[in-house]
């Protein structure tokens, strides 16, 4: 019976993160919702979301300037003296012997204020080249901006699996610690009882009351690691730091199939790294065209209106259509100096390009042999522990016969309670290798 109930607390579904607390009962958690709340409550992924809106902003600002634009310029100014036209003597001309004006005249006109207004709508022609290039340009950040999210809420996911499945372990290697623990405090009372009635050496009892003060220490600092792990999971989720959760432990991942070509070759075309790299090379083949499009002169179309308010002798009203041309003939060599420090941006982006599709290479490979390695690692675990269930089952018909005492069936039940623990971790290494190939696949962590 009492065999029975120390395997059955062994087999639980929901492991408490933390030591309990009287306090709100804890919050159970599955995988699927930690991942979920992490996506959606992150502080880096909110900030990395806000950045690919702000590109989507400015993406959409840059597509305005292909369209007419409607320009207002308006002066009003106080004048010191009233406006006069000065006629000096004979200026006109001798009219039948008479000098015009006969002597010279100042004329005052208007008022003490001037009033000018010029509403422009012009239309760029030539510089369309230029606003193409500078669009594409805020796309492709945009693109960027979008792919670094993806590229962060996978990190986030692979994170959130690594302190998903550090709880699950630490909290099954603290129930192999609590038995551990027992079976050394049984031990030493044993070896106490021993000592006292002379069948022992007293440095027997030192030895198991060392046993009990290490298996204390060992479960005290599990404590501590549950703790801070528990404190950093919080975090990652975004929820209050001393929230308790129930961790559900996932059902085991079915192997997989694909080939480690076909990974590689599936990583290349969607992780969202070598999206971003891509993004940047597009982003600098369109600033080397913006940069020559500076050799065009920038010619564009206007209508125009202009109202005067001032000087009497002229229209208070009047209009202009025409075309407009502003080119800089001589730069001293700017032009050309801009056009190959962006040919050379090209050639870095390039070649980073390659060196990013080789590092996810690279990535691809580790995570697959580690998940090939992990799944071999639970092969071995279960053979352990079904070697350790049958080695509790012999020690439990000894115990119940009184072949051995009780200290020695409590330590091979806290060793079959280490093994569980080791095929946990096994198990939970599978996912987390496996979560981490995804990652460098582009896919989304589960």
């Amino acid at each position: 019976m009492k065999r029975n109930l120390a395997l059955l607390s062994l087999v639980v579904l929901c492991i408490t993160a933390g030591p309990a607390v009287a306090q709100s009962p804890p919050r159970c958690v599955t995988l699927e919702d930690a991942i979920n709340l992490a996506l959606r409550q992150n502080v880096l992924l909110k900030a990395a979301g806000d950045k690919v809106e702000a590109n989507q902003h400015k993406s959409l600002a840059a597509r305005s300037d292909y369209f007419p634009q409607l320009r207002n310029e308006s002066t009003y100014a106080g004048l010191v003296k009233r406006q006069s036209i000065d006629i000096p003597q004979g200026s006109l001309g001798i009219l039948g012997g008479i000098i015009l004006p006969p002597e010279s005249e100042r004329i005052f006109q208007g008022g003490n204020s001037f009033a000018l207004s010029t509403t422009t709508l012009g239309q760029p022609i030539t510089r369309l080249l230029k606003i193409r290039q500078a669009r594409g340009i805020a796309e492709a950040d945009t693109r960027i901006a979008a792919s670094e999210l993806k590229q962060a809420q996978n990190e986030v996911s692979v994170k959130v699996h690594e302190a998903y499945f550090g709880l699950l372990i630490l909290q099954r290697l603290r129930r192999a610690a609590e038995l551990a623990l027992a079976a050394a405090e049984e031990a030493s009372r044993d070896r106490r009882e021993a000592v006292e009635s002379g069948k022992a050496l007293e440095v027997a009892d030192l030895e198991a009351r060392a046993g009990v003060l290490e298996a204390r220490h060992a479960l005290l600092t599990l404590d501590d690691q549950i703790s801070d792990l528990a404190i950093d999971f919080n975090d990652l989720l975004g929820l209050p730091l001393e929230t308790k959760v129930d961790l559900v432990v996932p059902p085991p991942l079915a192997p997989t199939t694909l080939s480690l070509d076909g990974h590689v070759e599936l990583a290349l075309r969607q992780n969202p790294e070598v999206h971003a790299a891509e993004q940047t090379v597009e982003k600098a083949q369109r600033g080397v065209k913006a940069a020559k499009t500076d050799y065009i002169p920038d010619i564009s179309v206007f209508a125009q209106h202009i109202y005067q308010n001032g000087v009497p002798f002229l229209s208070r009203n009047n209009g202009a259509v025409g075309l407009k041309m502003d080119w800089e003939v001589f730069d001293f060599g700017k032009r050309r100096q801009t056009v190959a420090e962006r040919e050379s941006e090209l050639a870095a982006a390039e070649e980073n390009l390659q060196h990013v599709r080789n590092q996810v290479a690279v990535q691809v490979e580790k995570a697959y042999r580690k998940v090939d390695r992990s799944q071999k690692m639970i092969e071995v675990a279960e053979q352990g522990l079904a070697a350790r269930r049958e080695v509790v089952r012999l020690n439990g018909d000894q115990f119940d016969a009184g072949v051995i005492v009780k200290a020695s069936y409590e330590d091979s039940g806290a060793k079959l309670a280490k093994s569980e623990a080791d095929l946990l971790q096994a198990q939970l290494g599978y996912r987390l290798a496996k979560a981490e190939l995804d990652r460098a696949l582009g896919l989304a962590a589960h």
